[in-house]
């Protein structure tokens, strides 16, 4: 693979801002459902409900864009339920500045960890390079990699892959740092070099001062993000390199090898860089917390602006290595039998997950309900972000004439109105897909 082609891709994969109107706009992730191209859109909606520009509460903030956006000209309240997000926020809305000093050690600091503990996964890492290297010729190598090279792996057997993991696994337990994104993602969502950068970057930023967490471990964040090795670079679950009949998807190996061989280190400092450099502006709040908890503490906003999901996708699911990597707290992993017996979960799931009303059938009208309920108390505009059914889509699990019904038995003016997404040559493809469900999107604007 060339350098200019390994350098297109990086590029992709960073996510470079976007002029959409007359807002800056970016991703610090890669985000299911992302808002990017209708951040205009929704800031046009809310000009339209509250025309005076009081502050807003963005109701379920995910990966922060729309939250980044509105900051610029209002004053913003981000909440959202998962670890992850309230990071990704505090760090986009009350940055750090950028302190070159401070950022040059932090970076020696993570450099000298990792020389410290590659032996710990030297076996490991010496078996991976072996499998890329011979990837053209025997691929099995690396699709055994992904397919049962986790550290968390109970499986007995005798072969160079086994003899490797457990090697590391007795190296690992001799060490009293963490590296639990090494034991729980290194080989099936990330290559061991790239899962042990992370857990010396973990331990390093830790060691900060709690004001300036935020701004480095989003950083650390969008680094995972970017070099994650899956499809659609989301985490609900890793490649499936090889066919029921075992052949090997080639096309799938490329890109394992491609992702396998980004420069974690570079990509952090480069997602550093842009969050320490964002000037923040105006009184914001981040809080994390379910809807209905967070409702009754907004006694200050204008209006609120809600994207709730719309499918039985669980984003928890999709960012659970993420929410993982933040609260760092070495989840038991669920596994493939209900009764808690059978092998782990190939997307390693965490026990415990968030499971999201809105995305359970039997659940999503009392959701909508206790939505709609507990923004009217506030007596301020509602906009809500909807999805209505498209023709071999995600099914959604209620309509919008449905939705806007309910929201009507609380506000007096309710308008449906459809949003038109705006395409940037600057989205890749993976943003393309990412942003996919976006085009049927419409506006339920609700006025008390």
């Amino acid at each position: 693979m060339s350098a200019s082609l390994d350098n297109k891709y990086l590029a992709q994969q960073l996510g470079l801002p976007l002029d959409v109107g007359e807002i800056r706009a970016w991703r610090p992730i890669h985000y299911l459902g992302s808002k990017l191209r209708l951040v205009e859109s929704i800031r046009e909606a809310l000009l339209d409900l509250d025309p005076g520009v009081g502050s807003v509460c963005d109701l379920f903030a995910g990966s922060g864009t729309v939250a980044l956006a509105l900051s610029k000209e209002r004053n913003v309240v981000a909440a959202d339920i998962q670890e992850y997000s309230r990071v990704i926020c505090t760090a986009l809305l009350k940055p750090t500045p950028f302190d070159n000093a401070m950022v040059q050690q932090l970076l020696t600091n993570i450099e000298l960890s990792c020389k410290r503990l590659e032996y710990c996964v030297e076996p490991i890492l010496e078996f991976e390079q072996q499998a890329i290297k011979n990837a053209n010729t025997n691929p099995h190598l690396l699709c055994d990699l992904v397919e049962f090279g986790t550290l968390l792996s109970d499986q007995q057997s005798d072969d160079d892959l086994a003899r490797a993991l457990k090697e590391t696994r007795s190296r690992m337990a001799r060490v009293s740092e963490s590296l639990m994104a090494t034991r729980y993602f290194g080989g099936v969502y990330f290559s061991y070099r790239q899962s042990l950068y992370i857990d010396c970057a973990l331990n390093a930023i830790s060691e900060l001062q709690p004001k300036m967490n935020e701004t480095y471990l989003s950083a650390l964040l969008s680094m995972a993000s970017a070099i994650v090795n899956s499809v659609g670079k989301q985490f609900a679950q890793p490649m499936r390199p090889r066919r029921k009949d075992g052949t090997v998807k080639r096309h799938l190996i490329t890109q394992m090898c491609r992702d396998r061989g980004l420069d974690a280190g570079k990509i952090f400092f480069t997602w550093l860089r842009r969050n320490c450099e964002i000037r923040s502006c105006g009184s914001h709040r981040v809080l994390r917390g379910d809807y209905r908890d967070i409702l009754p503490q907004l006694k200050d906003v204008s209006v609120i602006y809600a994207d709730p999901p719309y499918t039985r996708d669980h984003y928890s699911r999709f960012y659970h290595v993420l929410e993982t990597l933040c609260l760092r707290d070495w989840p038991k992993i669920s596994t493939t039998s209900l009764t808690g017996n059978g092998p782990i979960s190939r997307g390693l799931y965490r026990i415990g997950r968030h499971q999201s009303p809105f995305c359970i059938k039997s659940q999503a009208p009392i959701a909508f309900k206790e939505l709609f309920e507990g923004t009217r108390k506030l007596d301020v505009p509602l906009l809500v972000s909807y999805s209505p059914f498209i023709k071999n889509g995600h099914p959604r699990l209620m309509t919008v004439e449905a939705v806007s019904k309910m929201a009507a038995e609380y506000y007096r003016h309710i308008q449906i109105s459809p949003v038109k997404p705006i395409v940037h040559s600057k989205l890749n493809k993976a943003e393309l897909h990412l942003n996919a469900s976006n085009t049927a999107e419409v506006f339920i604007k609700c006025r008390p």
